[in-house]
């Protein structure tokens, strides 16, 4: 009598669900918060000490919806994302990633294959300034209301809801709109990862009270204030606004760390070496300070005999002691004469490279809304196809700041597209490796060639590649694109009625691919489910006569081939992956074939075989 099998593992098809790590975490290093699989906070309290009662009223920020935008960020996403041939560029040897789609389903499809990953995250959200939101939110059904949106599902069109009122459900939809796409932008971020948001004066104070919620007041790094204009609006009711702000916030800012501003020429200038001092270029630096300093009242007798004390109200900023080792050693500069008040020698070889950045940025260095503007017409030959740009100054300067040596930069607010543009110009100028994923939903538009700003955001894109590589031959400026689509799998829907009809739905049910679902596709969505990146290499095989995909170097061989045969099955395991995936519909119910392979696969070493 054969001993029973236990079925194969089916990888779960919906995205991950993003709490579902830190409540694991959280029971496992306190079991005993824990009820019958729910968490009791208020024995939790007890057992970190806390004694503030749970009713007492607490500091934070409270809107209209805020409980409902939390869960709308746990929900997992049915959709998935599938890969677009003919909106990419050189898909073959790129990192870089365009996906077009709702940014909260794709954020969700992104947490298993991105988690942790991401050096830097910058976006530029709609900044509630009395427009339309055109994101499709639907709590209950996100992707469903996606499909809808975007055609994908029936004619009906998109649900826009206007934010023309005066009323707080203006901040309460804005901030129901923003929490769930920050949180799980967090979930993306390495642990040295930043992230900057643009915004005005509309949400700036909103927005400061929801990242202190999301990354933690301790990780704030700065408020940049931005120059977007040098002339004032003279038709303003009561003053022109001629910045705005950049929030930026670490995930751990113990670990973080942000670039220097490069010397000017004038900056450089500043060091010479007059007395030929072999340690190189120096500038003088004041030896005086205006803090009060009882050690550094002392008199010193420059090389002439003439003797010097601190100007009224200063101290030298040395004792005498450390006085005299900066001036055996030569640090010391009393004028060409040798009579001048004494002077600290700073040497360019002994400082930090670069200069530390300041929070105000001027028009100067990073440009303005109306050169951002011209610099977007010039790449689409004089046409206006976008409103609101940002000058790729502005966006190189954050990339060179926030990821100074490289790393993956996302935007899912791409728009015009030119933070994967300012990537390109920053990765052309340092050398340094930032590959970027860009999110950007299909908003229509009115110009017929460009229908959507998704587009816009390729056709900017495609304009960058060309002019960088006349002078970067060998930068990566090519992206795969893909889009927020429907499961290849028909999804499990649980029949309503009486138990008898769930029992035979259980018994009969396979997850069976959707009619005309393309290899390469399903392929992708199994990828992604299982925690692999966009750009994932994937060799073909040819076995048996059918097509078997190896993933990491042949450890995850994957068979979309249907029907299976014993001599197809045999030829992967003499492949010795570590996984084996097929088609659950491809054993055509066939228990005793998928019985022997489970015994073959493991006899043959392979841990994991799934059907799906």
């Amino acid at each position: 009598m054969s001993l029973p099998v236990p079925p194969p593992e089916s990888p779960t098809l919906p995205s991950a669900e993003p709490l579902a790590d830190r409540r694991d975490a959280l029971q496992a290093l306190f079991p005993e918060a824990f009820s019958e699989g729910a968490l009791d906070c208020d024995r939790l309290r007890a057992i970190l000490g806390e004694t503030t009662p749970a009713s007492e009223e607490r500091y934070g920020l409270h809107w209209a919806g805020r409980s409902t935008a939390m869960r709308a960020g746990q929900q997992p996403c049915t959709g998935t994302l599938t890969p677009d041939l003919d909106g990419s560029l050189r898909a073959e040897r790129t990192e870089n990633v365009f996906v077009e789609g709702d940014n909260l389903e794709v954020l969700k499809l992104l947490q298993k294959a991105y988690s942790g990953t991401m050096k830097m995250i910058y976006i530029d959200p709609p900044y509630n300034t009395g427009r339309e939101f055109i994101y499709p939110d639907n709590f209950r059904d996100g992707m469903g209301e996606y499909l809808r949106f975007s055609g994908q599902i029936d004619a009906a069109g998109a649900r826009t809801s206007t934010s023309t009122d005066r009323t707080g459900r203006v901040h309460s939809r804005w901030l129901s709109f923003m929490y769930p796409r920050l949180f799980l932008a967090r979930n993306l971020l390495r642990e040295d990862g930043l992230i900057a948001v643009s915004i005005d004066d509309h949400e700036v104070h909103n927005l400061r009270l929801l990242l202190d919620e999301i990354f933690g007041p301790e990780n704030f790094v700065a408020n940049l204030v931005w120059q977007k204009a040098y002339v004032a609006n003279m038709t303003a009711k009561f003053i022109s606004a001629t910045h705005d702000h950049i929030l930026v916030y670490a995930r751990d800012a113990d670990q973080a760390v942000v670039g220097r501003d490069p010397r000017t020429e004038a900056q450089h200038a500043q060091f010479t070496n007059p007395d030929q001092d072999p340690r190189g270029p120096w500038k003088p630096e004041n030896l005086s300070a205006g803090k009060f300093y009882a050690a550094g009242q002392f008199a010193i007798t420059t090389p002439t005999g003439r003797v010097t004390t601190p100007p009224p109200g200063r101290y030298w900023r040395c004792n005498k002691a450390r006085y005299q080792e900066w001036l055996t050693d030569g640090r010391i500069w009393f004028g060409a004469d040798g009579s001048g008040r004494p002077m600290l020698k700073k040497f360019l070889s002994e400082v930090r490279p670069g200069l530390t950045p300041d929070t105000w940025w001027k028009h100067e260095q990073v440009g303005t809304n109306k050169q951002a503007t011209t610099e977007l017409k010039r790449l689409f030959g004089g046409r206006k196809v976008f409103d609101t740009p940002k000058p790729v100054r502005l966006v190189e300067r954050l990339v060179s700041l926030l990821a100074p040596n490289g790393g993956p930069v996302l935007d899912f607010f791409a728009g015009s597209g030119v933070t994967g543009h300012a990537v390109l110009r920053c990765n052309a100028a340092d050398g340094h490796h930032r590959p970027y994923l860009l999110v950007q939903l299909p908003q229509p538009t009115d110009q017929p060639d460009l229908p959507t700003i998704a587009h816009i955001t390729r056709a900017r894109l495609r304009a960058a590649a060309h002019e960088l590589e006349a002078t970067h031959p060998a930068l990566d400026v090519g992206w795969r694109a893909f889009r927020l689509t429907q499961s290849h799998f028909h999804p499990w829907t649980a029949p309503p009625g009486a138990p008898q009809a769930l029992a035979t739905k259980l018994q009969h049910h396979r997850t069976v691919l959707r009619e005309g679902a393309a290899a390469g596709d399903v392929l992708a969505e199994l990828l992604l489910k299982a925690g692999h990146r966009l750009t994932t290499t994937v060799e073909t095989l040819e076995l048996e006569g059918q097509t078997v995909h190896a993933v990491d170097g042949g450890r995850l061989m994957i068979c979309l081939a249907n029907p299976l045969s014993t001599p197809l099955l045999r030829a992967m395991m003499q492949q010795s992956p570590e996984s084996v995936w097929c088609l659950d519909q491809a054993f055509a119910g066939d228990d005793a074939l998928l019985r022997n392979t489970m015994l073959e696969m493991k006899s043959h070493g392979i841990a994991h075989f799934r059907t799906v």
